[in-house]
């Protein structure tokens, strides 16, 4: 096949730039990075890690914790990961409501046991 080229279908060719310059892709005035720039925050707090983990694996009271630590350096800027703290801390909340809720529910059924076997013990015994 052949390709013609008309002279109004010429191909775009862009001047050759120093790698330490600024490309003016807009126009005079309005300057355009050559290079991309990587931006770097601060590390992820392990605490907040540790929390959130904890907090998805059953250990709410530990999670919550470690969350609200992590929440805490976090907050000053110190370390990322406030949504990981965020998130261990509601975790961690529901998780331990429901160790909360368990324990006593575990705890009246002893009681309520303990009181069926004393009455039970007494009303044989004067038989």
């Amino acid at each position: 096949m052949n390709h013609q080229q008309f002279p109004s279908q010429a191909p775009h060719q862009q001047p050759p730039v120093a790698p330490h310059q600024p490309v003016h892709a807009y126009g005079p005035g309005q300057v355009v990075n050559a290079y991309p720039v990587a931006v770097i925050g601060p590390p992820t707090s392990g605490l907040a890690v540790a929390g959130f983990v904890l907090s998805l694996i059953g250990l709410s009271p530990v999670a919550l914790v470690l969350c609200v630590l992590a929440l805490k350096s976090t907050g000053r800027g110190e370390a990322g990961g406030h949504g990981l703290a965020i998130a261990g801390i509601v975790i961690g909340g529901l998780g331990t409501l429901v160790w909360l809720t368990v324990l006593v529910q575990v705890v009246a059924s002893i009681a309520f046991l303990g009181s069926l076997a004393v009455g039970v013990a007494g009303s044989t015994a004067g038989a």
